[in-house]
């Protein structure tokens, strides 16, 4: 459970820009901790790599949401175009 505020923070940062995206990671990083434990507690530690690459993959599909987002609602590109412009910068 040591992941646990991370993947809740990210699905609710991410979920209100890309709900269903969200939603469906959150059930594969549920899904992928149970494989890890499962794979642990029956084979030990090196069995568990299915487990691991699902949560992985869910976090950052989490992580790539909530920036994504984040990053849409501040303006995008043409903030970030419309910030350099006015530090004199051109694009």
């Amino acid at each position: 459970m040591e992941g646990i505020a991370t993947i809740l923070a990210l699905t609710v940062l991410g979920g209100l820009f890309f709900p269903r995206l969200c939603a469906i990671a959150g059930l594969v990083y549920v899904i992928g901790r149970e494989f890890y434990s499962m794979a642990y507690s029956s084979s030990g530690p090196n069995s568990r790599l299915i487990g691991t690459a699902l949560v992985d993959v869910a976090l950052m599909v989490q992580a790539g949401a909530a920036m994504w987002g984040g990053f849409q609602h501040a303006g995008g590109l043409g903030e970030v175009k419309a910030q350099l412009a006015s530090l004199g910068m051109s694009v």
